[in-house]
């Protein structure tokens, strides 16, 4: 318990505080776990991609089964303009942690990005099986909304989009889009009447 404490202190310290304090809190001399991943998150958050992959790579060689690692490593290649490149840490992330909706969402999108032949149905299915475990999340909808337009699926990405705009409590964007895609879906189907 208290190492994850320490993680999850970490992780919040390196997305939210700046880069000079996280490096006051986690010194380079500070070898630890939790330094290292706030090194790297905060490296990421500053575009330093380079030391933020060596950070996260050094605990990838300690914890090669960590599927968190894998995920922040994804992310980092993603946001570092290198989202062909991101596909495989995502995939890694979801081979030691299936079915984890935010490790299905980030290998969606990188998928999505990468665009290569069957990548876009894939990132349709991953966002499906997250959006079962999490209905409400307005990002995987607004990121199905991507994939399905994609497709040339207009009406259903309407509706992912109304669902998205839903789940964030944007009721005049979601009513908007759900008659959008209402005139574009066929009658009496479960799209149409959702």
């Amino acid at each position: 318990e208290q190492y994850q404490y320490e993680m999850m202190r970490a992780k919040l310290i390196g997305f939210l505080d700046t880069a000079g304090k996280v490096r006051r809190e986690y010194p380079d001399t500070d070898t630890s776990e939790p330094a290292r991943y706030a090194r790297s998150i905060a490296a990421m958050q500053a575009s330093d991609i380079p030391t933020a992959l060596r950070e996260i790579d050094s605990l990838l060689a300690d914890e090669p089964e960590n599927p968190y690692f894998w995920e922040l490593k994804g992310q980092i290649l993603f946001e570092g303009g290198r989202a062909a490149d991101s596909v495989e840490p995502h995939r890694k992330s979801l081979e030691y942690k299936p079915g984890q909706p935010l490790l299905l969402i980030n290998y969606a999108r990188s998928l999505a990005a990468r665009n290569e032949p069957g990548d876009t149905q894939a990132a349709e299915a991953a966002l499906r099986d997250a959006l079962i475990a999490e209905p409400d999340n307005a990002f995987a909808w607004q990121q199905l909304a991507i994939a399905l337009e994609k497709q040339g699926r207009r009406p259903e990405a309407q509706l992912a989009t109304a669902e998205s705009a839903y789940a964030v409590g944007d009721l005049e964007r979601a009513n908007i889009f759900a008659h959008r895609a209402r005139e574009g879906l066929e009658r009496n189907t479960v799209d149409y009447r959702r």
